[in-house]
């Protein structure tokens, strides 16, 4: 049994960390020639964030947490690519989609891990 409320609150802080990190990496360290505009910061932060709360709703999405947050972060990822790949800037879109499918992959495991640890805490085995 999973405990679904801490699934998604663990997912969500992913997300924010995760969003939180891709932002500031594209603040900090812009590809060259791209000066960042803060509407895809914030979009870039924003799809992160939305995307740790769909990984943590995914529970009944009956895949390994792997297979599932790769597609759940590749998902997510096309629709942040776009903007780059819009303005010829390869190398942006492809690190978007890149690390979006190891954060997918990273948030759905420890969102999986720590609700069934929670869950499990309480069972007592009977057999």
């Amino acid at each position: 049994m999973v405990n679904i409320k801490k699934r998604i609150a663990i997912a969500l802080v992913a997300g924010v960390v995760t969003g939180g990190y891709c932002a500031g990496s594209v603040l900090l360290n812009p590809p060259p020639h791209v000066k960042p505009e803060l509407w895809f910061v914030a979009m870039i932060f924003y799809g992160r964030v939305l995307q740790g709360f769909v990984i943590g709703i995914a529970d009944g999405i009956r895949l390994h947490w792997a297979i599932r947050g790769a597609i759940l972060g590749l998902i997510f990822s096309l629709m942040l690519a776009i903007v780059p790949l819009n303005s010829g800037n390869m190398r942006g879109a492809t690190m978007l989609l890149i690390f979006g499918i190891f954060y997918g992959i990273i948030t759905d495991a420890v969102a999986t891990w720590a609700a069934k640890a929670k869950a499990d805490q309480g069972h007592i085995d009977t057999k």
